[in-house]
């Protein structure tokens, strides 16, 4: 048994129960309650070490991981991680940059946070993702100008984007 297999009951996605070789047949976080901010605390620092200390994750594993760790509301945990994996090329994956991006905003780094949200929208224009967060940053650092290009350019992309108009 290995020291993962103790989070067998603790909601995660199906890459990093991969990564931490918990076994469908063990698994059992889809059943799971929301955890507390203690278990999810404990949770973050078992995972930190865990992850940081692995060496031989694919790409694949590294962006499914990245969008895993963000969905779970992990993103320093996500930001640590493509920092380790950086040699795989992740600025050349829109799901990456994507992750990264969110992940930026949650830890109030906009600056990167804006990098990364920029190379996602170049990879895939026509998402968007990348067009309502830029618009939510710009907004938010008072800069309405920018918000508002990048609104207009994301409504040409879905015209009905609510977030978009109310910006």
């Amino acid at each position: 048994m290995n020291n993962a297999t103790a989070w067998a009951s603790y909601p995660m996605g199906p890459t990093l129960q991969h990564v931490l070789e918990i076994s469908e047949n063990a698994y059992k976080g889809g059943l799971s309650p929301k955890p507390s901010e203690a278990a999810k605390e404990q949770f973050g620092s078992f995972l930190e070490k865990h992850l940081l200390n692995t060496d031989n994750l694919s790409r694949d594993e590294v962006i499914g991981l990245l969008e895993e760790l963000t969905a779970m509301d992990m993103p320093s945990i996500c930001l640590d991680l493509a920092a380790k994996y950086s040699h795989c090329a992740l600025d050349q994956d829109f799901r990456a940059m994507l992750s990264l991006g969110s992940a930026s905003m949650r830890e109030s780094e906009l600056e990167s946070a804006k990098n990364f949200l920029k190379k996602a929208q170049l990879l895939e224009p026509q998402e968007l993702a990348p067009y309502v967060n830029l618009a939510e940053i710009y907004f938010h650092l008072k800069r309405d100008d920018e918000a508002i290009v990048w609104s207009k350019k994301g409504l040409g992309v879905e015209p009905n984007q609510r977030r978009l108009w109310e910006i």
